[in-house]
């Protein structure tokens, strides 16, 4: 995909700022370590309880229910998601701590990299190896300056 056209597709649903949060692979792709597939997004309750009435419901490869907004934009269930329900990472957590790139909020590395040692899937492994390496790339470059 193409992740810039991805973005611009998620600013054109609206959605209201700081009821959603950008998650899964995505913040790796925004931050230039690695190209997503897709954008997974997830929402508070009432935000999706209103894009429930507007799109319609699916259920992805991992049983959560979710949102076809068009593209490949993906809006989670906060109830079923592990973005929503994990006990590694508090849901207002993500919200709360969330990075703004241009307006929009991805998780934050720290909370990916919980949640990816708690999922454990080869891909998760990998990503961690990746956000390591980009964290100990990012502390060397901040302490040269």
């Amino acid at each position: 995909i193409n992740f810039l056209i991805e973005l611009e597709n998620l600013k054109k649903l609206n959605l209201p700022k700081g009821a959603f949060v950008v998650v899964g692979s995505a913040p790796l792709s925004v931050r230039q370590i690695r190209d997503s597939e897709d954008l997974d997004v997830i929402v508070t309750q009432a935000l999706w309880d209103d894009l429930k009435n507007k799109f319609p419901t699916g259920v992805n490869d991992w049983g959560i229910e979710n949102l076809y907004v068009g593209s490949n934009i993906e809006i989670l269930n906060p109830e079923q998601s592990i973005f929503g329900n994990s006990k590694v990472v508090p849901f207002e957590e993500i919200f709360s701590q969330a990075d703004d790139f241009e307006g929009i909020l991805f998780m934050n590395l720290e909370h990916l990299r919980k949640i990816k040692i708690d999922l454990g899937r080869p891909k998760d492994l990998e990503d961690i190896t990746l956000i390591d390496a980009f964290r100990n790339a990012t502390a060397v470059d901040n302490q040269a300056k």
